[in-house]
């Protein structure tokens, strides 16, 4: 058998953690899993993430569900002491939030490799240029000043340089649009398509020096915008609903 996808070794992490009962395909998993190091492993890390965050909280205080970024914030450790409290609480409440947790957790404790996909960018004088990109299935849009339409009615803000291009990535199209804030930060929208549709259930997790910048799932229409990213080298996965990732480094450097 081969090893199961993280997805259910997530499922199997937060089953046990909660003492509750495997279904049977994930009794099999959990067979598989006795026999691998790499599974078990695994496992072993999520439940151990899982009954920290239950051990303080309080299961029937659950409270609104916190959001991509206080979930992600919570791994790294950044939160104040009332906030982490909090998400404890809702964890212990939660199982949804629960296992987004320990799924988040998962992918950040693989051992990453490097990106086959990899962009490299420069930012002078609030415009970008396009430096260096994947030999294949890359394909530039547009790289010269384009109007940004402003609310109709209003008077529509100064044009702006905006660096637009696709890549093709297995099954999947991704869709790049890097926008100039000012000199030194940029907005990258990303969307994803499969067959020019959306894939609902999509997460976006862009990370620096292993350290999450942002993560949310995308919109309705596969989209997601990371603001404001300063210079540097950027690591994002792209982790599909059934739990294949899709791994791309995207670097802004400062001209000169």
């Amino acid at each position: 058998m081969k090893c199961p996808e993280q997805a259910v070794l997530v499922e199997i992490a937060c089953a046990r953690a909660l003492s509750e009962t495997l279904s049977p395909e994930l009794q099999a998993a959990a067979r598989h899993a006795a026999q691998c190091q790499t599974c078990a492993g695994a496992i072993n890390a999520c439940v151990a993430v899982a009954r920290e965050a239950l051990a303080a909280g309080t299961p029937d205080q659950a409270g609104p569900c916190p959001g991509d970024e206080t979930i992600a914030a919570y791994l790294d450790n950044t939160l104040s002491p009332d906030a982490r409290a909090r998400a404890e609480t809702h964890f212990a409440a939660c199982g949804s939030c629960l296992a987004q947790l320990v799924e988040l957790h998962a992918v950040l404790s693989e051992t990453p490799q490097p990106p086959a996909l990899q962009f490299i960018c420069e930012l002078a004088h609030g415009a970008l240029r396009m430096l260096a990109h994947p030999a294949e299935g890359f394909t530039l849009h547009h790289a010269s000043p384009v109007p940004v339409l402003g609310v109709r009615g209003e008077a529509s803000p100064p044009p702006q340089k905006v660096l637009t291009w696709s890549q093709a990535a297995g099954g999947l199209r991704l869709f790049f649009s890097a926008v100039p804030v000012d000199e030194s930060h940029v907005d990258l929208v990303l969307k994803v398509k499969r067959e020019l549709s959306p894939v609902p259930g999509t997460r976006v997790t862009l990370r620096e020096d292993r350290s999450i910048v942002q993560s949310e799932e995308l919109s309705s229409d596969g989209a997601v915008t990371l603001r404001h990213l300063e210079p540097g080298a950027y690591r994002t996965d792209i982790v599909l609903p059934d739990g294949e990732i899709v791994p791309f480094e995207i670097s802004f450097r400062p001209a000169g």
